[in-house]
């Protein structure tokens, strides 16, 4: 049986959306950068902040310190050993490494499922968008058989769709998954997605994420950085309110009850 956002007494219904933040944050850094989203948003979606189970041994960014955030500082997988070839951005040494711990990162992701979800999406930022997709490729294919029981939860399922802040694609990274490596450039994604890709990005290069997915995934640059950006233009914004109407609508089956208060970003 779905377990539906509303009540009997007829509360308001919503998407359910885990959130997935970037490399070496946090829960609360998460909160901070996403604020605005959330806030825009709120009115249709309820959002649920799964923190990765890995401590970062790298020190974390001087801005986030300066803000009073503290250890621990997470990630939801770790990079390993380099795999000899120059990485397309030379300031980011994990491009061409493999990545490790994704297992452990699966299993808080079914543990978080089964007390907030089911989530009808994921709203990630960076190497939160990676994880998403390395999930959905690992549950689905590289390990089907052993998850299957586990997404078999009423609650435990993978999201049907992302949002995604500067997520990057590393060509050259590849998935270490039980003793095993697994090339990314030869998979698909059969996901509706939302893609937000800022034109002063450090990774702008690296930004080609929207091509693994096959739904017509929706683009939206801004002028800002490596972050979620503080505003963006009305178009883009509309274009983001009717992305997430549609999901909406696939859950519900109308779009009755879906009404975003925010008339501007």
């Amino acid at each position: 049986m779905e377990i539906l956002a509303t009540s009997a007494l007829g509360a308001k219904r919503k998407l359910n959306m885990v959130c997935l933040h970037g490399k070496n944050t946090s829960k609360a850094i998460f909160e901070f950068q996403s604020r605005t989203f959330r806030e825009k948003f709120g009115d249709v979606i309820d959002f649920h902040i799964l923190e990765g189970p890995h401590n970062e041994v790298e020190p974390p960014l001087q801005v986030f310190l300066d803000r009073g955030f503290q250890a621990p500082f997470k990630s939801y997988y770790y990079t390993k050993e380099h795999l000899g070839e120059e990485p397309l951005c030379p300031f980011d040494k994990s491009a061409n490494h493999s990545v490790g711990g994704l297992e452990e990162s699966i299993k808080s992701y079914v543990d978080f499922s089964k007390e907030h979800g089911p989530f009808d999406g994921a709203l990630t930022f960076s190497q939160g968008g990676l994880f998403a997709r390395h999930m959905h490729r690992i549950v689905n294919t590289i390990d089907r058989e052993y998850w299957e029981p586990h997404f078999a939860h009423e609650r435990v399922k993978l999201p049907k769709f992302l949002i995604t802040f500067g997520g990057p694609f590393f060509p050259k990274q590849e998935i270490d998954y039980k003793e095993k490596r697994y090339k990314q450039f030869d998979y698909k994604f059969d996901l509706e997605s939302c893609h937000f890709y800022g034109k002063k990005d450090d990774y702008l290069p690296l930004m080609t994420a929207h091509t693994l997915f096959t739904k017509e995934p929706v683009i939206i640059y801004h002028e800002q950085g490596h972050q979620f950006p503080r505003s963006i233009n009305d178009e883009d914004f509309l274009k983001v309110k009717e992305f997430v109407r549609r999901q909406h609508v696939s859950k519900y089956g109308c779009d009755e009850d879906f009404v975003i208060n925010a008339s501007s970003y």
